[in-house]
């Protein structure tokens, strides 16, 4: 088991509770603070990411711009290159996709936004 250290209060930590990596200690190691609802830290633990789930309080995509259409191709291009088998194209608002998406011969999940649609057969 990981070490841990908390405040004076005695916390069961229990699945599900919500903290704050405040610290990244090693590889896949972090710090994560626990904290009331008034802001105030009871406790802190060390936790491998094989313990935490990410959690957003608005989806990733929110917070970025859109891809324009030179980026989603140099996107695809670089997907073909390097033989990647997802590609996440969700939060670009896209109305179609390129044909240059048939050339990712790799490709088994396409991510569009809410839902994943598998490749099954692509061919160029």
């Amino acid at each position: 088991m990981l070490p841990s250290k908390t405040t004076s209060l005695k916390i069961a930590y229990e699945q599900g509770q919500v903290g704050t990596i405040v610290e990244i200690l090693a590889l896949e190691i972090y710090e994560v603070e626990f904290s009331d609802d008034n802001g105030q830290t009871y406790a802190t633990r060390v936790l491998s990411i094989y313990q935490i789930l990410k959690l957003y309080l608005f989806p990733f995509y929110f917070f970025l711009e859109l891809m324009n259409d030179a980026e989603l191709l140099a996107i695809i291009a670089q997907a073909e290159r390097e033989g990647w088998t997802e590609l996440d194209l969700s939060g670009n608002d896209l109305e179609g996709l390129p044909s240059e998406i048939g050339r990712l011969q790799s490709l088994e999940r396409l991510i569009l936004g809410k839902w994943d649609y598998e490749i099954i057969n692509v061919q160029s």
